[in-house]
């Protein structure tokens, strides 16, 4: 009686701290289905372990799995249909945790792994909630002629649901932490880049004004060398502006998720000599040396794409450096 029952206690005790010593040594999902697997798999009869969660559709997928029969036929249907019904408790408010596990039909003949088929593989689907909200199942696979789980062994699995739930809530946090400072920084490159170009567009506005200004001046007898001048002023400065806007339209694209690199291989001496053969004139008073190996085979890039980088980069060297 007391002798036995302390000894259950005591073998519960010592389950929970090895589920507890698993966490601290991996609490990422696919690890943590490994260590529970490879700890408790005897105790429980088990013959797979696998572990579902929604992914970024909501979808139920597999997520890990560990076990000589880690993947049984017909499972992932089942614990889809395990996530809808904890689902729909939470949405009426009843508590998803009383809603399984649920055993699953023994699989057909044949379509398990051959050194099994005497006794077919049963799985059981436990609901893994975070705060009464269901965030995946976990599966569990046994051999048809295993004797049932008792009531101490559900016990621990819903607790280690409870752990797979802990661990899974964690990796959706650190995924949304990330892409909040992913587009927290998006943001502040964006913000920077629209102050630049506000900059930068002023300068060959008023450069524009300008020259037009003067040519429009009829008092004064401008001799053609400066009035091809201010022409030229007035071609280079709206050149300037049409890669302004086209790096805004990018901009815009690369947002609404329209840009597609299309990777083709290039020699990359090509791509120079084309990229400083139609910025010669900026580079007139800029001393260029090209370094490329002769053994350089040809490298898969976007030429339209890597050919708008090296000019802008190169027409930024030519506005912030002194010549010579």
């Amino acid at each position: 009686g007391r002798a036995d029952e302390a000894r259950r206690r005591e073998r519960e005790a010592t389950a929970l701290y090895t589920l507890n010593s698993l966490i601290v040594w991996g609490d990422e999902p696919g690890v943590f289905v490994t260590n529970v697997y490879r700890a408790f798999a005897t105790d429980l009869s088990l013959e797979g372990l696998v572990l579902y969660a929604p992914n970024s559709l909501g979808e139920l997928v597999e997520l890990a799995s560990e076990g000589r029969l880690a993947r049984p036929v017909e499972a992932l249907e089942y614990a889809c249909r395990e996530f809808k019904v904890t689902q729909q408790a939470a949405v009426e408010g009843r508590d998803p945790g009383k809603t399984g596990p649920r055993a699953l039909v023994r699989q057909r003949p044949g379509s398990v792994h051959p050194h099994f088929n005497d006794d077919l593989p049963e799985s059981m689907f436990f609901p893994i909630l975070v705060e009464y909200r269901p965030v995946g199942v976990l599966a569990i696979i046994r051999l048809a002629g295993t004797p049932d789980l008792n009531e101490t062994q559900r016990r621990f699995l819903r607790v280690v649901c409870q752990q797979f739930g802990i661990a899974l809530d964690r990796v959706r946090l650190h995924h949304e932490a990330a892409e909040a400072a992913a587009l927290r920084r998006s943001e502040e490159v964006k913000t920077a880049f629209l102050n630049s170009v506000t900059h930068d567009l002023r300068t060959p506005l008023a450069m524009i004004k300008a020259s037009a200004g003067s040519l429009r001046q009829r008092e004064v007898d401008w001799t053609d060398e400066e009035r091809d001048s201010f022409a030229g002023s007035i071609e280079r400065n709206v050149d300037r502006l049409d890669v302004i806007v086209a790096n805004l339209l990018d901009i815009s694209r690369i947002d609404a998720g329209m840009v597609h690199p299309e990777r083709q291989y290039y020699p990359l001496p090509m791509l120079l000599d084309d990229v400083l053969g139609r910025l010669g004139p900026l580079l007139a008073d800029f001393p260029v040396t090209i370094d490329v190996p002769d053994e350089l085979p040809p490298v898969p890039i976007d030429y339209v794409a890597i050919d708008r980088v090296l000019s802008n980069l190169i027409e930024n060297v030519t506005r912030h450096t002194p010549t010579g």
